[in-house]
């Protein structure tokens, strides 16, 4: 065979290449029709994409989640320790078994104050006369001025008595009300015998005096 020559053509390096014979040119085709007919060995990838052409294909594989619906008697949400802690007391002397959760709610809370005062000295002096009566006082700012909070109360009855306390300093304090997110424990049953009769547990319940005792729904997965 001719060698190859390179070849300066326009500044670029080329490469011709040497002419081909008639022999060599057979020998080629020859080589192109046989590599053509080839055949994949079955079992090899090539095959089994033939026979199943799903086999690359992305497969998306559903399973449908049970969904366990139970029972769930909430007896009632408390804000102060010892109404939580009688009330658990109560149910467990009944027989149940009581687990409860915390959530914050909105609730109607009574801030009783001082003011509104239009000087710092003024709010300063009080701030020290309700600390001599055994308070933790904190200034909350006011379009009128700064009033000095006295106390925050759920229960009504404890407003009437720092009012009472107040008064009989000789002070003038005063009440007002407010929406505030305050944590709520709320006291649960459930288990075998809700899921059983839930019914019979609710009336049980409220015979003990919880009146606003309720049954809801939850629903849960059953994830195996």
């Amino acid at each position: 065979p001719e060698p190859v020559v390179p070849v300066i053509e326009d500044g670029a390096l080329q490469v011709e290449a040497a002419p081909v014979s008639e022999a060599q040119s057979e020998l080629s085709d020859q080589d192109d029709r046989a590599e053509s007919n080839t055949e994949p060995l079955p079992g090899t990838v090539s095959d089994l994409m033939v026979k199943d052409p799903n086999l690359t294909s992305k497969q998306t594989i559903s399973s449908a989640t049970p969904v366990v619906v139970r029972q769930v008697l909430e007896v009632g949400s408390y804000v102060l320790a010892d109404d939580i802690k009688r009330a658990r007391s109560q149910l467990e002397d009944l027989g149940f078994k009581v687990r409860s959760t915390v959530r914050k709610s909105p609730t109607l809370m009574y801030r009783v104050f001082l003011g509104p005062f239009s000087n710092r000295q003024k709010t300063q002096k009080m701030m020290a006369v309700a600390r001599k009566m055994g308070d933790q006082p904190f200034i909350h700012k006011l379009k009128t001025g700064n009033i000095v909070v006295v106390g925050s109360f759920y229960l009504k009855e404890s407003v009437v008595a720092w009012e009472n306390m107040y008064h009989d300093a000789g002070l003038e304090p005063k009440v007002r009300q407010e929406s505030l997110l305050i944590p709520r424990t709320c006291l649960l049953l459930d288990g075998p015998q809700v899921d059983n009769n839930p019914q019979v547990v609710l009336a049980r319940v409220k015979a003990a005096g919880f009146s606003d005792a309720r049954l809801k729904k939850i629903s849960s997965t059953n994830a195996k």
